[in-house]
């Protein structure tokens, strides 16, 4: 059986400075693609210019809580913590 990644979920940082454009390049790093499902936490825009920029450019979708395939394993992660 093959173990799940975990997840990794970062926000954006001031929509206004660097956060986003660290944050695009960061995720365009094979590696941590490799190691972890990823999401950021921001504006959608503002991370779509910030990801225009990034070399290679990302490609990416915008999921919010409303969404079906919104799952972040908080909970579960939660739950290790607690105990």
């Amino acid at each position: 059986m093959v173990p799940r990644r975990p997840t990794l979920i970062v926000t954006m940082g001031d929509p206004a400075g660097i956060g986003p454009e660290i944050v695009a390049r960061a995720l365009a790093v094979p590696s941590l693609r490799r190691t972890a499902r990823l999401a950021v936490v921001g504006d959608p825009e503002v991370m779509a210019r910030a990801a225009r920029r990034a070399r290679p450019p990302l490609r990416f979708r915008v999921m919010s809580p409303g969404m079906p395939t919104f799952t972040p394993m908080l909970r579960d992660s939660a739950r290790r913590f607690e105990q």
